[in-house]
């Protein structure tokens, strides 16, 4: 990587993380939206992308 990259890194995994804590969050709205329940449903928890976006976003300058 060069400089450029590196510096770019923390926001870039900060902005993954968001993404996919965000992606999850609609999972689970449009399954309660549309009234999918059961055991055939995967819903992951979205607690652990927070921390993960929290824990990158920290490390942003």
């Amino acid at each position: 990587l060069n400089d450029d990259e590196k510096k770019a890194l923390p926001i870039m995994l900060a902005m993954a993380g968001v993404t996919f804590w965000l992606l999850r969050l609609n999972v689970i709205y449009y399954n309660r939206q549309q009234g999918r329940t059961g055991d055939n449903i995967m819903v992951k928890n979205p607690d652990l992308m927070k921390r993960l976006a929290s824990f990158h976003w920290a490390k942003v300058k």
